[in-house]
C-alpha cells in the first residue's frame, strides 16, 4: 500500500512536472513567437527604409546631373538654343549618364533626343511642368519612341532668368526595379513603387505585377481591414506595417514607406510562411523537449542559470565598471574605501582631480578625442595604483583616488609625478588644447561615516588652485569650511546691511610730509548685530566675486557726500575723501548718473571726491571704463589709480585712464631702509610720477626711518601708523 502510495506520489509528481514543463514550454512558445513576429515586421521596415533611401538617393542623383547638363547648356550657349549648339554638350551627358535617352525640348514642345530622334512632347505634363520652372520626376508612361514603360525626369533650361527650354531623360522601369531588388528572406519577399492610389511603377519580382492592383480593387472594402488602413495611411502619407490574406498570395507581411518622389510609396512584401520558418522549427524543437520533458527542465534551469550569470554580470558592470576608463565607478569606489579605510594601515589620502576647462576640449578636439583623453588618465591610473589602492571616475571629467601616504610632501611629490605622466603621454594637440589639472587632497583622519563628504572636502581644496599654472596640488584645510559658511553668511546678510545701515563710513587719515593731514580715505565699518567687525577687505572681495560692489560702491559714496554735507552744514572745514570704487563700477554706466545726483542733493564740488579704482581679476572692457573715466575727470572728480605695484593691469590702466594720482602698495616701501636696491626703486616711481605729472601716495609707512626717506625723494602723501591720529569730527 505505502509501495503503491509512493509510485502514485511519484507519478503525479512527474505528471506535475511534465504538466508544468508544457505549461512553461507552451507561455514560451508563445512569447518566442510573438518576439520572433516583431523582429520580423522590425527587420521588413528596415528594409523598406533602406530601399527608399537608395530610390531617393539615385532619383535626386539623377536630377542632379540633368541640372549640371542644364547649366553647362546654358553656359555654352549664345541664348539661341534652335541652332542647336547644346548637342555635344547632351550626347557627352548621356554617354556618361545611365539613362537609357536624354532630349532638349524647345518652348514649342519639339524635342531633339541624344540617338537622333526628334518627337513632340508638347502634350505631355512633364514638358510644362519644367517648363514653368520645377524639376519633375514623371509616374510611369510610354516611351514617346519605342513605347516601352519608361520614368521621365525633366529639368527647366534657363538663360538669363527665362527658361529656354527643358532637358529630360528617359530611365528604364527595369533600372529602378533593380535599385529596390532585395535579398532578404533568402530572397522570398520583393518591392514595388506605387503610386499613393497604387497606379503602378516598378516591380522588383515582374510576377507580382499585378499584387497591390488586386489588393484595392478585389478585397473586401471593411474599414477594419489592414489593407483599407495601409490605404488611408497612403493618402495621408504616413507609414506603417500590415498583417493580412491575400487571395493570390496567401497571409502576407507588406511594410509601406513614403518616397521624397511625387507620391510614389515603396512597399516591401513577404509572404507570412517564409517569414515564420524559423518560428515552426521552433516549435518543432518544443514538440521534442515536451516528450523529452525531465531533460528539458534540466535544460531549461540551466539555461536559466546561465542566463542569470550574465544578467548579474552586465547588471554589475553597469553598477560597478566605468565603461569608458575599465576602472570602478563612484558608487564601487564609495564601497572599497570603506574597507580599506577600516583597515587603518596604512595611512590613506582623498584625492580629487579634473580637467581645467574641459568642456572646451570636447568643442575643439570632439567628443571622441575627448574621451580618448580620458581613456588615456584610466590606462596610466591603473598603472600608478597599488593593490591596497583604488581610483574610479565620478563624473565626466572628474577623478577620484584613495592613495596610501607616509608624508605630505611624498604625496605631493607622487601626484606631480603622476600629473607629469599623465599631461606629457596624452592623446592630443597641444597647440589646440592644454591640458591643466587640479588636485584636491584630504588627509583621512578616521574612517569616515558618509564617504560623500570626502568628496566635498576634497573638492574644497581642488577649487582653491582650480586652472592654475604653477599649482597643481592643494591639501583642504578646516579652514575652507569655515571661509565657505562664513561667505554664506555674508552673502545672506549683505542686503540687510545696506538697508538697515549696518555698514558705516571710517575714514583713515592721509598725510603729507609737512606733518599735516591733506585727505582721508574712506572705509567699510561692518559690525553686524551683536557680533564682532567683518573685515573689509574680506567682505569686498566676496562682494566683488558675486557682483553686489558696485551696490556697495554707490552706498558708500552717498555716505562721503553726506558727511561732508554734514560738516559744511556745521561750518567746519572741508576736506578731500578718497572713497575706493570697483572695476566693476567703472563697467557700470548708470555709475556716473549716481555721482551726478549727488553732487545735486549735498552740493558738494567734486573736487573734494577722490575716486581711487584698483585693478581687480578677470576681464576689463578697458574702452568701457575709460569712457566713464573721461567723463568724471571732465567733472573734476579727482582719479587716484590704486594697488600701483601689483601686477601688470595697473600699468596698462595708467597708460589709458587720465588719472591725477597713483597710489602704491604698502610691499613697495618695506625694506628701504635696509635694501638699498627697494630705495632706488622707489625713487623712480618718484621720478616716474613727477614726469607724469601725477600726485603719488605710499601706503603702509611704519617707520620714521621710512617716513625720512620719502620726505627725502619728495613724494607728495603717505598713509600708515604714523598717520593715525586725527579727530574727523573737530
Amino acid at each position: 500500500m505505502n509501495r503503491t502510495k509512493k509510485i502514485t506520489s511519484l507519478l503525479a509528481l512527474t505528471l506535475s512536472c511534465i504538466a508544468i514543463m508544457s505549461a512553461g514550454i507552451g507561455l514560451y512558445i508563445f512569447y518566442l513567437k510573438n518576439l520572433l513576429q516583431k523582429d520580423t515586421t522590425t527587420y521588413l521596415q528596415e528594409v523598406a527604409k533602406r530601399s527608399t533611401q537608395i530610390l531617393n538617393t539615385q532619383i535626386l542623383g539623377d536630377i542632379r546631373s540633368l541640372q549640371s547638363t542644364a547649366s553647362a547648356i546654358s553656359a555654352n550657349t549664345d541664348g539661341n538654343f534652335e541652332k542647336k549648339e547644346w548637342t555635344p554638350l547632351l550626347q557627352e551627358a548621356t554617354r556618361q549618364n545611365t539613362f537609357k535617352r536624354m532630349g532638349f525640348a524647345l518652348p514649342s514642345g519639339v524635342a531633339f533626343l541624344s540617338d537622333g530622334f526628334m518627337i513632340d512632347i508638347s502634350h505631355r505634363d512633364y514638358f510644362h511642368q519644367a517648363l514653368a520652372g520645377k524639376q519633375k520626376v514623371s509616374d510611369r508612361l510610354p516611351d514617346a519612341v519605342d513605347k516601352a514603360d519608361a520614368i521621365i525626369l525633366a529639368v527647366p533650361v534657363i538663360y538669363q532668368n527665362q527658361t529656354k527650354g527643358v532637358l529630360f531623360a528617359a530611365q528604364e522601369i527595369e533600372d529602378y526595379a533593380r535599385l529596390i531588388t532585395s535579398d532578404s528572406f533568402d530572397g522570398a519577399g520583393y518591392s514595388l513603387i506605387v503610386t499613393k492610389d497604387a497606379g503602378k511603377i516598378a516591380v522588383s519580382n515582374p510576377q507580382k505585377t499585378d499584387f497591390f492592383k488586386n489588393i484595392f480593387q478585389s478585397l473586401p472594402k471593411s474599414t477594419s481591414a489592414p489593407h483599407t488602413k495601409m490605404a488611408k495611411d497612403m493618402q495621408n502619407g504616413r507609414s506603417g506595417i500590415v498583417h493580412f490574406h491575400h487571395p493570390q498570395e496567401g497571409w502576407v507581411y507588406v511594410s509601406y514607406e513614403p518616397t521624397a518622389i511625387n507620391d510614389w510609396y515603396l512597399l516591401s512584401v513577404i509572404p507570412e510562411k517564409v517569414a515564420t520558418q524559423k518560428t515552426q522549427a521552433v516549435l518543432w524543437l518544443c514538440g521534442i523537449l515536451a516528450v523529452s520533458a525531465m531533460l528539458a527542465v534540466g535544460l531549461l534551469l540551466f539555461f536559466i542559470y546561465k542566463q542569470n550569470l550574465r544578467t548579474q554580470e552586465k547588471l554589475y558592470k553597469a553598477a560597478y565598471i566605468d565603461p569608458l576608463t575599465g576602472g570602478y565607478t563612484w558608487a564601487r569606489a564609495r564601497q572599497e574605501i570603506r574597507l580599506l579605510c577600516a583597515q587603518n594601515s596604512p595611512r590613506y589620502a582623498f584625492i580629487i582631480f579634473d580637467i581645467h576647462k574641459f568642456k572646451m576640449a570636447n568643442e575643439i578636439l570632439g567628443y571622441e578625442k575627448a574621451n580618448e583623453i580620458l581613456r588615456h588618465i584610466g590606462k596610466v591610473l591603473q598603472e600608478e595604483i597599488k593593490p591596497y589602492e583604488e581610483f574610479s571616475r565620478v563624473q565626466a571629467d572628474v577623478f577620484q583616488l584613495l592613495l596610501s601616504y607616509s608624508s605630505e610632501e611624498a604625496l605631493k611629490y607622487r601626484l606631480e609625478l603622476l600629473n607629469e605622466k599623465i599631461v606629457t603621454a596624452a592623446p592630443y594637440n597641444k597647440r589646440q588644447f592644454q591640458l591643466i589639472l587640479s588636485f584636491g587632497v584630504y588627509l583621512i583622519q578616521t574612517c569616515p561615516q558618509n564617504i560623500n563628504d570626502l568628496l566635498v572636502k576634497a573638492a574644497l581644496a581642488r577649487d582653491t588652485i582650480k586652472g592654475k599654472y604653477n599649482e597643481i596640488v592643494a591639501f583642504y584645510d578646516e579652514e575652507f569650511q569655515q571661509k565657505i559658511e562664513t561667505e554664506q553668511q555674508i552673502e545672506s546678510q549683505m542686503e540687510k546691511a545696506l538697508t538697515d545701515k549696518e555698514i558705516s563710513l571710517r575714514l583713515r587719515p592721509i598725510c603729507g610730509f609737512d606733518g599735516k593731514m591733506h585727505a582721508a580715505e574712506a572705509h567699510a565699518l561692518w559690525i553686524p548685530d551683536g557680533r564682532e567687525e567683518i573685515s573689509e577687505e574680506f567682505f569686498r572681495e566676496i562682494f566683488i566675486k558675486n557682483g553686489f560692489i558696485s551696490q556697495l560702491d554707490m552706498y558708500m559714496a552717498e555716505e562721503v557726500f553726506a558727511f561732508l554735507h554734514k560738516r559744511q552744514k556745521e561750518g567746519k572745514e572741508l576736506f578731500p575723501i578718497a572713497l575706493s570704487l570697483s572695476i566693476d563700477s567703472l563697467h557700470t554706466p548708470q555709475f556716473f548718473g549716481v555721482l551726478r545726483k549727488l553732487i545735486q542733493k549735498y552740493q558738494i564740488s567734486p573736487r573734494y571726491i577722490w575716486l581711487q579704482a584698483a585693478p581687480q581679476k578677470g576681464q576689463i572692457d578697458k574702452a568701457v571704463v575709460k569712457l566713464l573715466a573721461d567723463r568724471l575727470h571732465k567733472e573734476k572728480f579727482v582719479l587716484i589709480l590704486d594697488k600701483m605695484g601689483k601686477g601688470t593691469t595697473s600699468l596698462e590702466l595708467l597708460k589709458i585712464l587720465p588719472v591725477d594720482m597713483m597710489k602704491l602698495e604698502d610691499d613697495v616701501v618695506k625694506g628701504i631702509e635696509n635694501n638699498l636696491k627697494a630705495k632706488n626703486i622707489v625713487a623712480a616711481l618718484v621720478e616716474m610720477a613727477k614726469s607724469l605729472k601725477l600726485k603719488i601716495i605710499f601706503s603702509g609707512v611704519e617707520t620714521p626711518k621710512q617716513l625720512s626717506i620719502l620726505q627725502e625723494l619728495k613724494a607728495d602723501f603717505y598713509t600708515g601708523s604714523l598717520c593715525q591720529k586725527y579727530n574727523f569730527e573737530d
